[in-house]
Order: C-alpha cells, then sequence, then structure tokens
C-alpha cells in the first residue's frame, strides 16, 4: 500500500504525519507542511556502483536508500531499477 507523508521542515525533516489511507480534511497539515514524500506501493531501487570509471575496479550494489556510501567513492554507476539523485555534499547539498 502506497502513503503520504507530510514533513513540517524542509528536506524531509522533523515532526511529520503519514496518510495510508483516505483521508476527509488533509488542510490542517497543508498548511504546516515544507515537504511531501510520496511512496507507491514498494520502491524498487537498485543500482551498482564503481570505484572506477568504466565500471571498474571494487563494485557494490545499493538496494537500500539508507545504504551509506561516500561520494569520491563513486566514479561509475549502473542503475538497475528506479531514479536515483547523487548530491556532492549532506543534506541533499551540492
Amino acid at each position: 500500500m502506497g502513503k503520504v507523508i507530510f514533513y513540517e521542515d524542509r528536506n524531509f525533516q522533523g515532526q511529520h504525519y503519514e496518510c495510508s489511507s483516505d483521508c476527509a480534511d488533509l488542510s490542517p497539515y497543508f498548511s504546516r507542511c515544507n515537504s511531501i514524500r510520496v511512496e507507491i506501493l514498494r520502491r524498487s531501487l537498485r543500482m551498482r556502483i564503481y570505484k572506477r570509471p568504466d565500471f571498474g575496479g571494487q563494485m557494490k550494489e545499493v538496494v537500500d536508500v539508507y545504504d551509506h556510501f561516500r561520494y569520491c567513492d563513486i566514479h561509475s554507476c549502473h542503475v538497475m531499477d528506479g531514479c536515483w539523485i547523487f548530491y556532492e555534499h549532506p543534506n541533499y547539498r551540492g
């Protein structure tokens, strides 16, 4: 089942409200909402990251958004499922 998450602060931070079924009145949440995340059914996320250009060197398969890796360690990637955005700095910056 999908869900919508309303966050009080930007960048999906702060207090939040999750809605996973019909909701007759969302106006109380919109007035304090600064970011929204929509999750549709199950996320299908999968990619392989490589330490060298042209898919060379050590490879790691990433299947979870919350896998942590250092940006400077990635020189090529192969996205198999989902959509990925790379940021140069923490907290969605760069």
